[in-house]
């Protein structure tokens, strides 16, 4: 089973990161047990002024099975064998590699060669997965946590070792805490697990730590400034541990302090290469942490036992809700525009205060702060508001879909366990009956009588925000479900802010950013656009229904950076003529996800926003919205099309797992998508619903979740989603329940339609299944596009299997698309039924 980078040691050395994830994978203890081992020794007796750092107190080499790690090498030709053998073994393997060797590294081709660990947790014939969980900024660069696959060749070219510096061998020496030196020369080399009995623990040398260590780097650096210079690699490894492991004590001023130092050192090296050297800045920086860690020696430890990504308990972050998001936006860009409604613009501060003057109306309506608060809007500005006027009330957000029937809204209310509905002028046909059936309270704010928020009131009382945990629910969306009942998906704030940590970076959200807000509030895709602008500072730019059919208009209108939508609209604005090439000049980025995008449709769509950047993106609601985003290459003679003429989806996100199983739920490389992780929700509203939807995973075989145990965090989401991996790529393959059986034949219906697309006047096509005569299941293609004859489209599906050729092909003026814009595939079916019988 291969797997991400460790979110959890994000910002630790090469070596540490990723030597924690490899002990992570297997004992639990890894976070507290790195954590206590933090300290900080410097060997002083060394000739020339040099210096040997040890960053850790307990031997790392030590393991609690009784086993340890030791160094182990080979010639290449043999290195490989011996890799794989410790691989198939523990499943993973520790290699030593050169970082201007890595395709990854910033280094990558130069000359700053040096020592860097990965982790190695996968082979396929001549493939290996690696996993690199170190990110920092290099001298030549910034790198970025990796994972991927390199060829054998690579892997063993990228562990040559081309001759370390003494500096750089000391450093590999002292990786676990004490003396354990590499093998020397150029053969590679990795780490090997073995029961052999340990050697005592040694620091050869003069050394000094603590305190003494502290008082000693003042005054080195202070007297010779470009010292700093020549230890700062050292010193911030040292800082970056010490950052660990205060916030894992909960010790945020001194974890503060540590994070300073690298950049204070910078600041004082650069300043004397000046002539304008810095002593009394050095003098500063190392006493105050000097004084820092004394406090921290007096007072008793209180381990968090989280991520150190998360802030620890009890302080601000550890309860940075959904809300928060936007409220540490509206205090750092009071003044940019936060959301734009047709003729209505809010600032932040606008936003913010109109915000509060609704939750104080929401707590009179209802006598009390809400629970759960259902909200039957469609992008509307009091929508909106009324989302952000829950969020800061503490409660859980349920939209309702103003398009479907009021008896299916009511069933959610119910089902959800609402206090409380706000309806308004877009709450849709049911809105009457709904008011009349609903046993909850309803607040009525159709009309105009809302726009009363905008206007500043002295006189008003705003209630208090009422503060939640990361594992409260931040909102609740309802799905179809395959009983017939919609399935409530909750998701907690700590899934909401790993996704949103996640994609607010790789989306480069700013906040000069102006964001499209294309989908419903009923459809999680809206998440991404509300808080990836509101998270960042940038605008929202909420299209009406018809702006979305014409988005060409809209986003020129609107002057947008970044357009999020199905890429069904793509094929839309084609149908209608208006995609012409350049006319949309403003697009930075543009995000499609809900349903495969095509290489055409990317083309398409680069040709009319020849400046964007395109995202394709993928993830069940289950697991927070999306889980990947893979950007296609800019130059569209590098695009290339998977086998079903879709664009890859990318590989997940780092700090989740995946696994892919096949029918039997052994791993494959192409099967049903499980993951788990930060993003994987709690378990369906009603627990009834994870039966047969979670699996456990012991690295063999899954066993299904059957309902009868707890559901816990070490579950996997079964997404019900078909993926393999294709030219080291993941693609999507289209629903599980999307394979159907033909005349005893399993049939994959994308596979069909992709042969389909690729002629040039089909613009969408849709296969479904038709009880025959025979009682067998007969295939039907519908396409859109310019009308063909039967002969030309038999061509295009003539490599197929006769299983799998259509029996028909029936032209179509539009695909029906569901409320979220999505192919409407059981509505497409009843209206063929109906016409053909």
């Amino acid at each position: 089973m291969t797997t991400g980078p460790d979110p959890r040691f994000a910002g630790l050395s090469c070596y540490t990161s990723n030597l924690a994830g490899y002990r992570a994978a297997e004992f639990a203890d890894t976070p507290p047990w790195f954590a206590t081992s933090v300290r900080l020794a410097v060997r002083v007796d060394l000739p020339d002024g040099q210096l040997a750092f040890s960053h850790h107190a307990q031997p790392l080499d030590r393991l609690p099975d009784g086993t340890r790690l030791t160094y182990a090498s080979a010639p290449a030709s043999d290195a490989a064998d011996g890799i794989d053998a410790e691989l198939r073994r523990y499943g993973r393997v520790v290699v030593v590699a050169d970082s201007a060797a890595l395709p990854w590294s910033p280094s990558a081709g130069s000359t700053h060669h040096a020592p860097h660990w990965l982790l190695v947790d996968g082979r396929y014939g001549d493939e290996w997965h690696v996993v690199d969980a170190f990110g920092g900024l290099l001298a030549t660069g910034e790198q970025r946590p990796y994972a991927g696959r390199l060829g054998t060749g690579a892997l063993l070219s990228a562990l040559r070792q081309p001759g370390w510096s003494p500096e750089q061998c000391r450093r590999g020496a002292l990786v676990f805490g004490h003396w354990t030196p590499p093998p020397d020369g150029a053969d590679p080399c990795w780490l090997r697990r073995t029961a052999d009995p340990a050697p005592a623990p040694r620091l050869p040398g003069t050394w000094l730590s603590g305190d003494d260590a502290l008082e000693f780097l003042r005054d080195r650096v202070t007297d010779d400034p470009a010292a700093a210079g020549r230890h700062l690699d050292d010193l911030w490894a040292a800082a970056m541990h010490h950052v660990f492991r205060h916030r894992w004590y909960a010790a945020d001023a001194a974890a503060a302090a540590w994070a300073d130092l690298p950049r204070a050192l910078r600041f004082a090296v650069d300043s004397a290469r000046r002539g304008r050297p810095r002593p009394a800045l050095v003098r500063a920086t190392f006493d105050h942490l000097r004084r820092l860690e004394r406090d921290q020696a007096t007072a008793a430890p209180t381990p968090v036992g989280r991520n150190p990504r998360q802030r620890p308990e009890g302080s601000a972050m550890e309860t940075r809700t959904l809300y928060d998001w936007f409220l540490t936006s509206a205090r750092r860009h009071p003044d940019n525009v936060a959301i734009e409604v047709a003729a209505d613009a809010l600032t932040y501060a606008e936003l913010r205060a109109a915000t509060e003057r609704l939750s104080a109306d929401l707590v009179r309506h209802l006598g009390r702060p809400p629970r759960r608060v259902g909200l039957l809007s469609s992008r509307s500005l009091v929508g909106y508001l009324t989302y952000l006027a829950a969020l800061r009330l503490g409660a859980t957000v349920v939209p309702l879909n103003p398009a479907n029937p009021a008896a299916r809204n009511l069933a959610i209310s119910d089902e959800a366990g609402l206090d409380l509905t706000v309806v308004d002028d877009t709450s849709g046909d049911g809105l009457a009956e709904y008011r009349r059936q609903a046993a909850v309270a309803v607040l009525d704010l159709t009309g105009d009588g809302w726009r009363r928020f905008l206007t500043p009131d002295p006189g008003a009382t705003v209630p208090p925000q009422v503060e939640r945990g990361p594992d409260d629910f931040a909102y609740i969306i309802f799905t179809s479900g395959t009983t017939g009942r919609p399935k409530g998906v909750p998701a907690t704030h700590a899934n909401v802010g790993s996704f949103l940590t996640e994609v607010i970076r790789r989306y480069r959200f700013r906040p000069e950013s102006r964001v499209s807000q294309t989908f419903e509030m009923c459809f999680d895709g809206s998440i991404l656009a509300m808080f990836g602008a509101w998270g960042s500072g940038a605008t929202l730019c909420v299209a009406q229904r018809g702006d979305v059919l014409t988005p060409v208009r809209f986003i020129n209108g609107k002057r947008l950076t970044h357009w999020l939508s199905v890429p069904s609209l793509i094929s839309f604005a084609k149908r209608l003529r208006a995609l012409a090439p350049g006319s949309m000049p403003t697009l930075r980025l543009s995000s499609f996800g809900g349903e495969p995008l095509t290489v055409q449709q990317v083309d398409d769509w680069t040709a009319a926003a020849p400046n964007t950047a395109v995202i394709n993106c993928y993830g069940p609601t289950e697991t927070t919205v999306i889980v990947t985003a893979y950007e296609v290459p800019a130059d569209p003679a590098q695009r290339v099309a998977a086998v079903n003429r879709s664009v890859p989806i990318g590989d997940i996100y780092p700090h989740l797992e995946y696994v892919l199983l096949d029918d039997d739920l052994r791993p494959s490389d192409d099967g049903e998508l499980c993951i788990r992780g930060d993003q994987r929700f709690p378990g369906y509203l009603d627990p009834a619903e994870n039966a047969g939807r979670f699996v456990t995973f012991d690295g063999a075989r899954a066993r299904v979740y059957d309902g009868t145990e707890p559901l816990t965090a070490r579950h996997w989401y079964r997404t019900g989603d078909r993926v393999r991996r294709e030219s080291g790529e993941l693609v999507h393959q289209g629903r599980i329940d999307h394979q159907v059986k033909v005349r005893g034949n399993r049939v994959e219906l994308g596979e069909i339609e992709a042969a389909l697309r690729i002629h040039p006047q089909v613009v969408e096509a849709v296969v479904i299944t038709v009880a025959g005569v025979d009682g067998e299941v007969d295939l039907h293609a519908v396409y859109t596009g310019a009308p063909l004859s039967d002969d030309d489209l038999t061509g295009l599906v003539g490599h197929l299997p006769p299983y799998m050729r259509p029996r028909g092909f029936h032209h179509r003026a539009e695909i029906p698309l569901t409320e979220v814009d999505k192919v409407d595939r059981k509505r497409l079916a009843d209206e063929f039924l109906a016409t053909h019988g």
